[in-house]
């Protein structure tokens, strides 16, 4: 048990990119989808989390976003991780041009980048170490997430632990036009 926790793999985590960004309201999951992989005591995580999506982490969740002032900072943190899962676009892309092993969480219409063969691939023409977990639904983020905590207990050898398992419905109301 001492060497498991000595030892724990390094995993980086985004959960949302620019709020500028024009599509960002179909990239957006609850985040605690993500910063829950901290009950896997196996694994250290890293959040990258920047910009106004901040949230009160869990303790044990190494917040880095002080540290990140720069791409370089950002490069650096990236490189002495194991695995980094993003939802943000250029996380993604940084880090797997880096060669790091990047799963990216994508929604149903994804940008372009990650639209290869879509909706059955699961890689990018662009990156050999990305790898794709793609939204299956609009507004449903559950089957997605729960492909990629299987993925990633197989992975690194984890005892299965059950995870948020939740979905917004969220409903659209008309007002029309006058």
């Amino acid at each position: 048990e001492f060497r498991r926790v000595l030892f724990r793999s390094k995993v980086g985590i985004r959960w949302a990119g620019n709020p500028k960004f024009e599509h960002q309201q179909f990239r957006r999951f609850p985040e605690k989808f993500i910063t829950n992989l901290n009950k896997y005591s196996e694994l250290q995580l890293y959040s990258l989390q920047k910009d106004a999506n901040l949230v009160n982490l869990p303790d044990n969740i190494i917040d880095l976003e002080k540290e990140l002032t720069s791409w370089e900072d950002t490069a650096a943190a990236i490189s002495e991780l194991d695995l980094v899962i993003t939802s943000c676009t250029s996380v993604a892309h940084l880090s797997a041009a880096m060669g790091k092993e990047t799963w990216v969480i994508v929604p149903a219409l994804p940008y372009h980048t990650w639209t290869y063969k879509s909706p059955y691939s699961r890689t990018s023409p662009y990156y050999e170490t990305a790898r794709i977990f793609r939204q299956t639904a609009k507004n449903k983020w559950n089957d997605t997430f729960q492909l990629l905590y299987k993925e990633l207990e197989e992975k690194f050898n984890l005892q299965h632990i059950e995870q948020p398992s939740e979905d917004r419905i969220t409903k659209r109301l008309n007002l029309g036009c006058g």
